[in-house]
């Protein structure tokens, strides 16, 4: 696109703003932050809508965006089937929309740009971790295996599920288990104590997202006298994604085994900076560039093709008991002790 937009106000941009769900954690509060104040560090308004985790309210803040006359829409996508087609009402209101963590499916919509995580490959990498897990605890690739999904109408849900299954299904005797968790802390909880009360030999878990779950899985497991070290004969191996600060410190602690990150504490912060790069210079990534972006974490954005429009996968992150202790990890720099950094014999 050639030439700087010029605000649909006649004097401000506006950024608008709309996560899957209200602020329920410190991942959640941080993303919030960071739109926030990029948008206002530049200069222009902020307007925020939370999607409350459902089609039918994120719907209702577009429609909100689209009747202010915002500059540009961002949007944490709670259904991503219903967010293809509100985005197509943004694209006849003329606003341009940048999404992130959604891949969201093609019906005809244009999306400036897409910033996200590679989950399927998180998927993937934790499904060979447990394979090793369960290989190693059972003499083959055999046991049972607990799955707590996310909230499954997004893509980063769908994506962590997917990359999972393309890895544990090609071992037929790997017996897993979904139960969908909506990223609701306390609702993981309860599908771990009840499963564990019935089923107390299961070898392993992987959860969707160990930001809400690491918590209260904790805590289930602790009730039945099930949380134990990996140097006990009944551990039981804990997998999952996201790297919060209580991650860092279970898996550094011993209490579970492996999880991926990524720059959390950047990553909002750069979906953000690509609107404002974007309203003030009119310039906006296609796929096959890098583009350098001023203000942006390192300077340089790869994009490629991806549904709908261009993406940027930021990189991700692998950690163990060894490396949990890393000071860059997110939830070790930005994330409130306990995590990674803290000693175990404070506990």
């Amino acid at each position: 696109m050639s030439g700087a937009p010029t605000p649909n106000n006649g004097t401000q941009f506006v950024v608008a703003w709309t996560p899957y769900t209200d602020p329920t954690n410190d991942l959640n509060v941080a993303f919030d932050n960071q739109v926030k104040n990029t948008v206002e560090g530049a200069g222009m308004e902020h307007v925020y809508c939370s999607g409350k985790a459902t089609a039918v309210d994120q719907s209702n803040c577009i429609d909100q965006f689209i009747a202010q006359n915002v500059d540009i829409i961002l949007i944490y996508p709670a259904d991503v089937d219903a967010m293809a087609e509100k985005i197509k009402d943004a694209n006849a209101a003329g606003i341009p929309v940048g999404s992130f963590f959604g891949n969201i499916p093609d019906v005809g919509q244009e999306q400036l740009y897409t910033l996200t995580i590679p989950v399927y490959d998180a998927g993937v990498l934790n499904g060979h971790k447990l394979v090793e897990y369960l290989t190693e605890k059972n003499g083959g690739p055999q046991g049972t295996v607990l799955e707590i999904t996310g909230l499954m109408t997004t893509s980063q849900a769908q994506d962590r599920n997917a990359g999972f299954h393309s890895v544990v299904d090609e071992y037929p005797d790997i017996e897993v288990t979904v139960r969908n968790g909506d990223y609701d802390t306390a609702k993981a909880g309860t599908i771990t104590t009840d499963w564990f009360t019935a089923n107390p030999d299961t070898d392993a878990i992987y959860i969707h997202s160990n930001c809400d779950y690491t918590p209260s899985v904790r805590s289930a497991l602790e009730a039945l006298d099930l949380y134990v070290t990996k140097d006990d004969p009944g551990h039981i191996g804990i997998f999952g994604t996201d790297g919060c600060n209580s991650s860092l410190h279970e898996v550094r602690c011993g209490f579970q085994d492996y999880g991926t990150t990524y720059p959390t504490d950047l990553a909002a912060a750069q979906m953000a900076q690509i609107a404002v790069h974007y309203l003030e210079t009119g310039e906006s990534p296609q796929p096959g560039e890098t583009v350098n972006i001023p203000g942006l974490e390192g300077g340089n954005v790869a994009m490629v093709e991806g549904s709908g429009g261009p993406i940027y996968f930021m990189e991700l992150i692998e950690y163990t008991q060894d490396t949990a202790n890393e000071p860059t990890l997110f939830g070790n720099s930005f994330m409130s002790e306990p995590n990674g950094l803290t000693s175990c014999d404070d506990r």
